[in-house]
């Protein structure tokens, strides 16, 4: 038991001095984007290890088409190696060196076909864009583009070209994950045009350019720039019959760019002149035009938007040329991987010093077989400085450098090397201290206030739109598309959501995008999303951004990229309202009961009494014969006349008179006759009946009406007539004809009348 306590505490103390050490322990990565070998070219990489111990470098190569590979180096401390990369390939290919410790790197290309090279200085981290101001091709002029894609992902990239005329062109590629590619843009750009570059991707990649050109047998090149700025510095020009000199600007800003060109000699005399870029183009100007003959000079370019700057320098005297993108500050501590003096090769060290104070420099120069040799120099304020290192170093033998110095400066080394009947250059490197290593990453582009942008934003539409509708790039392999349009304080936001079946699909779609398939871009450039990659862009009315997450693509456009930017938020975020606002279940009650009320009302104001209701139904109980009861109707027949006046019997008339006395109370109680005239008068007035009967039903009417009032006019006339009583076995013939003429004739009892109590006479 006690032997096993023992063991585990010994196992915990172990991870206690382990996991420190495993946190402390810092890699350091560097990468090339593209160098190549075959029969007519070479490579080298060269490492310089300023530190007191040993480094092991672990160099991982990746090919365009086959899996990765690699090998491994050690350095010794203060000291330099140079490989050569044919010894180990034979392909086109790109680099990343990783190492625990702090390295200068960079490689050198050579090219026996064009009889040129170019130096490349190794790039510290993989990025979203890179510019290039140089570009140019013809049947004696090449230029190459190398891409190295070391992530896990898919790189979908979108190429622009700028040309001197204004004109654009682009185009897209797809790099595989831990793939190389190398492009000749031959086949890519329009002939006989110079051009300037910018490369956007999907992932963090790494470019870089050679240009050749046979005319001036040299070459140029190196990393691009991820950043674009308005100063740029060259601390190297030499113009003469057998040296041209060129500076390449490249400006893919929507304004026009104002230069001042700034010539520094080495004795401290100076000349400018002024420059002007359109928007979206490149400019290259040969500066034999402006410069001096046979005097060295340092070039700064000032612009007052952000640009990108290129040189080349070709010397038919050496039948080389060298040059590459510039630089934008100056540093107090940079180093030079590999450099050589002997007879068949020339090196010198450029220096400007752009602040007010003289430089002093101390140089130290690590050979490889790790002998040491310091010397110092100074840089006066304001000019160019030019160390001939044949002169300082030890000749025949590799050596790299460290420069320090008492103020910021701008370095660069130039190589001409006969053997290889090539030249290269290459500016300083910079090792970033631990502590300037972590405030370079907290330098990412940080969320502003999210929940101050992404307010005010109010669904206004949404709508579900066909595949069909795009474009052929953007719509392969999408399912659904949605877009929605928002209201931001008076103005109008639109947000498209495209899914699609798998990320391989997603990414090709946001590389079309990119491309300009979706509408016109005329500038994109990296960018976050609440820490998501993204790319904001610039279209020709609108700006905006987009992303992907998932299967799905997201952009936002907008007429101020602001207004896009606090749209993208809420996506980013999962809190834009995807549905308009719909009516809720209380306003629905609300709305019911407000009805309900209202039938209510309207039928409160429009009800009848029962005295009224009461009276409307006896009116239409006289109207329409059908609704009286048919008990009334043997009534009517005992009031009928034609028995009681021929009866024989005693008393006949007594028998007619007594129905005729019960009748005529009724008649004065109820009085029939006037409410069936005043609802004669009211249905001359309204007439509802007409849209309540047919014709049959109404002449059916008109006749038991006719009837009734054939039946009750005699019988007025009947109660008016005195018949005197005589016992007809006493009746005399005397009597019976008195009794005849008081009888009143035919035509008189029986006379037709209409409803108007108009007469209808016989026929």
């Amino acid at each position: 038991m006690e032997k096993r306590v023992f063991v585990f505490i010994i196992f915990i103390l172990t991870l206690l001095l382990l996991v420190p050490a495993a946190i402390a322990a810092e890699e350091h990565k560097y990468y090339i984007a593209g160098a190549y070998i075959n029969q007519d070219s070479a490579a080298f990489l060269n490492i310089l290890n300023p530190g007191d111990t040993s480094a092991d470098a672990q160099v991982r190569i990746f090919y365009e088409k086959n899996d990765s590979g690699g090998f491994k180096l050690t350095v010794p401390a203060h000291s330099t190696s140079n490989t050569d990369l044919s010894k180990h390939l034979d392909s086109n290919f790109g680099l990343e060196i990783t190492s625990g410790s702090p390295l200068a790197v960079d490689s050198v290309q050579y090219d026996t076909t064009y009889s040129g090279g170019f130096g490349t200085l190794a790039a510290l981290k993989p990025d979203y864009v890179w510019h290039f101001a140089e570009g140019y091709s013809s049947g004696m002029v090449k230029t190459y583009l190398y891409i190295l894609n070391p992530g896990a992902r898919e790189a979908n990239i979108g190429v622009t070209l700028y040309y001197d005329s204004g004109e654009k062109k682009t185009f897209n590629l797809n790099v595989p994950a831990q793939k190389h590619l190398r492009v000749d843009l031959k086949d890519k750009t329009m002939p006989e045009k110079r051009f300037g570059m910018k490369v956007t991707s999907t992932v963090p990649i790494v470019a870089s350019a050679g240009n050749f050109n046979k005319k001036f047998s040299g070459g140029s090149g190196g990393t691009g720039t991820s950043l674009l700025a308005k100063r740029w510095m060259f601390p190297d020009g030499y113009t003469s019959t057998e040296a041209t000199e060129f500076i390449n600007i490249l400006n893919p800003s929507l304004g026009v760019a104002h230069l001042k060109v700034t010539l520094q000699y080495d004795d401290g005399t100076t000349r400018s002149f002024d420059e002007t870029v359109p928007a979206q183009s490149k400019k290259m100007i040969l500066l034999n035009n402006f410069a001096q003959e046979m005097k060295w000079f340092s070039t700064i370019v000032d612009s007052d938007v952000n640009i990108a700057v290129e040189n080349t320098h070709y010397d038919s005297s050496y039948s080389a040329g060298h040059g590459g993108i510039g630089a934008t500050s100056g540093a107090t501590e940079q180093y030079f991987a590999n450099s050589v003096a002997g007879d068949k090769s020339k090196s010198y060290l450029a220096v400007y010093n752009p602040s007010d104070k003289e430089a002093l420099l101390d140089i130290t120069f690590y050979y490889l077989d790790g002998t040491v040799k310091q010397l110092q120099e100074s840089a006066p304020a304001l000019m160019r400085s030019t160390i001939d290192l044949n002169k300082r170093a030890v000749i025949g033998m590799q050596f790299g450098m460290q420069i320090k110095s008492t103020e910021p400066v701008v370095a660069r080394q130039v190589t001409y090397n006969q053997k290889q009947s090539s030249g290269y250059s290459q500016f300083g490197a910079v090792i970033p201290a631990k502590e300037k290593a972590e405030v370079v990453e907290e330098t990412l582009p940080e969320e502003e206030a999210p929940e101050a942008r992404a307010e005010g934003y109010t669904l206004q539409k949404e709508e579900v739109v066909a595949p069909s509708r795009f474009k052929e790039k953007i719509a392969a392999g999408m399912s659904s598309a949605a877009k929605y349009t928002y209201d931001k304080d008076g103005q109008t936001v639109v947000a498209w959501m495209l899914r699609y079946s798998d990320t391989k699909a997603v990414s090709k779609a946001l590389s079309a995008a990119l491309g300009g398939e979706m509408f016109t871009l005329l500038e994109v450039r990296p960018d976050y999303v609440r820490g998501l990659p993204a790319h904001s862009f610039i279209a020709e009315k609108s700006e905006g951004y987009m992303w992907t997450g998932g299967n799905d693509l997201y952009v936002t456009v907008a007429a101020d990229a602001e207004d896009a930017y606090g749209l993208a938020e809420l996506f980013a975020s999962g809190n834009a309202p995807l549905t308009k606002e719909r009516t809720g279940l209380g306003t629905i009650i609300v709305v019911l009961a407000a009805l309900i009320a209202l039938i209510f009302f309207v039928r409160w104001v429009f009800r009848r009494t029962p005295e009224e209701a009461a009276e409307e139904k006896s009116a239409w109980e006289d109207v329409i014969p059908s609704a009286k009861p048919k008990t009334k109707k043997p009534a009517k027949k005992e009031s009928a006349p034609k028995k009681a006046v021929p009866a024989k019997k005693e008393k006949p008339v007594n028998k007619s008179e007594a129905p005729q006395k019960k009748h005529e109370p009724k008649k004065e109680e109820h009085r029939p006759e006037k409410r069936h005239e005043e609802k004669l008068a009211k249905k001359e007035e309204h007439k509802p009946e007409k849209r309540h009967e047919d014709k049959p039903a109404k002449e059916e009417r008109k006749q038991e009406h006719k009837k009734e009032e054939s039946l009750k006019k005699p019988a007025e006339r009947v109660k008016n007539i005195s018949i005197r009583e005589i016992p007809r076995e006493k009746m005399t013939a005397q009597d019976l004809l008195d009794q005849m003429e008081e009888i009143p004739e035919y035509e008189d009892v029986f006379r037709h009348v209409n409803r108007d109590q108009e007469e209808i006479k016989q026929k």
